[in-house]
């Protein structure tokens, strides 16, 4: 089993396996085994280059959400439809909270084409 840590969970668990009093051996070692685990991972550099991937496909991720929740946004206003959060998170294909965490940017538009057509189109 994996388990994402930061660097200050990691450091916890250290302090807290180091400071418990085991009753045998055998949970020392393993005490000893896990902190060396702990403690190796936390010396690990992330590679430049992974960083770089990984905020490419980030960015990537973002702008496809984006247009989805924009093309989904311009779609209701066409055909006069509410524009709600969870209509906008089914039509583009993305979750509620995402939906949810984008839509804002788009409150511009839909104030402008309510202006524009008050009764829809």
């Amino acid at each position: 089993m994996r388990v994402a840590l930061d660097r200050k969970e990691a450091e916890l668990i250290i302090a807290l396996l180091s400071s418990h009093n085991f009753s045998n051996q055998e949970d020392e070692e393993k005490r000893d085994a896990v902190s060396r685990k702990l403690t190796a991972a936390m010396q690990r550099e992330i590679p430049q280059s992974k960083r770089a991937a990984t905020k490419k496909a980030v960015k990537t991720k973002i702008s496809t959400v984006k247009r989805k929740i924009e093309n989904a946004v311009n779609l209701m206003l066409l055909e006069g439809k509410e524009i709600t959060i969870a209509r906008v998170a089914a039509e583009s294909g993305v979750s509620y909270n995402t939906a949810a965490k984008y839509i804002h940017m788009y409150e511009g538009l839909m104030r402008h084409q309510k202006l524009q057509f008050p009764g829809g189109l």
